[in-house]
């Protein structure tokens, strides 16, 4: 009987500690979207900026 607690008890800690495992690679994947996300926000943060710079010289936008 107390053995089979005993692998009972095995049992959850060996799913728990793969559970863990599966949150840490999804967090670890979720940081590179949120970090490739960032990096696209800032380069049309960039490109808004440059777009009003050259609306404010009066100047027309490159595609005309």
């Amino acid at each position: 009987m107390e053995e089979q607690r005993f692998i009972a008890i095995e049992t959850k800690l060996l799913h728990q500690e793969q559970l863990l495992e599966d949150l840490h690679e999804l967090i670890y994947q979720q940081q590179k979207t949120i970090d490739l996300l960032n990096k696209k926000i800032n380069k049309l943060d960039e490109q808004i900026q440059q777009d009003n710079q050259i609306r404010a010289a009066g100047e027309k936008p490159p595609h005309y």
